[in-house]
């Protein structure tokens, strides 16, 4: 990083430290093209370029994330890794990226142009897609390219090698399903009430009834 992109990250994060409803440890940095819904909190050793975090997504710490979107209501342990890069396993005499890619990784190419995939993206630009009322662990990772749906649980150490569907509970290396938090129907519903688009007073008003899925379908029907 170049002297005038860290003052630019310097300067873009005072600016976020005075926004109302983002809570930031001092060691944390964010870019001037990171967007932030706040109520917010980052944690010690947090850095984010060009990412984008919803209303009440909070981030342990020790993490640095780029090109990475959050929905509503996250929570994110330690350690998330965005496993940006792949090489060629098959197929490819050689899995070094100087005959592959024009980035010089190593200093130095040999390729004038690209011939393979390396950088997935799961869409929009993202090099990961989060949706809202996610649950990450601890040190976990996620290849670049995918994309994790509404609710899931992913477990603390878990590889995540292809998209999450809403609602899983996953876990392993690779994370496999291993559960679900609800029953499908349940599922469907809390996916078409999307609760997290309510209004915050809305929410601080009827925060009991999130204790179960019944309760909070009939306190939705009822507003």
């Amino acid at each position: 990083m170049n002297v005038a992109s860290f003052l630019s990250q310097v300067l873009s994060t005072c600016r976020m430290r005075l926004r109302r409803g983002v809570h930031m440890d001092p060691r944390v940095l964010v870019s001037a093209d990171t967007t932030i819904e706040s109520p917010n909190s980052l944690g010690r050793g947090t850095t984010l370029l060009g990412c984008s975090l919803g209303r009440g997504t909070y981030i342990a710490g020790k993490t640095r994330l780029d090109r990475v979107r959050f929905g509503r209501f996250c929570s994110v342990g330690q350690e998330l890794l965005i496993a940006e890069g792949r090489h060629p396993t098959r197929g490819f005499a050689t899995t070094h990226p100087a005959f592959f890619s024009a980035r010089r990784q190593a200093g130095f190419t040999y390729a004038d142009a690209p011939v393979f995939d390396e950088v997935r993206q799961a869409r929009d630009g993202w090099l990961a897609d989060v949706g809202h009322d996610v649950w990450i662990g601890d040190r976990v990772t996620i290849l670049a390219g995918i994309r994790i749906g509404t609710g899931a649980v992913i477990g603390a150490g878990a590889v995540v090698t292809k998209d999450l569907e809403p609602y899983g509970i996953y876990a392993g290396v690779p994370a496999r399903r291993i559960g679900q938090r609800c029953s499908d129907e349940e599922a469907r519903d809390l996916l078409e009430s999307a609760w997290w688009e309510r209004d915050p007073r809305w929410l601080a008003a009827n925060w009991r009834e999130f204790n179960s899925i019944p309760t909070l379908m009939a306190a939705l029907r009822r507003s």
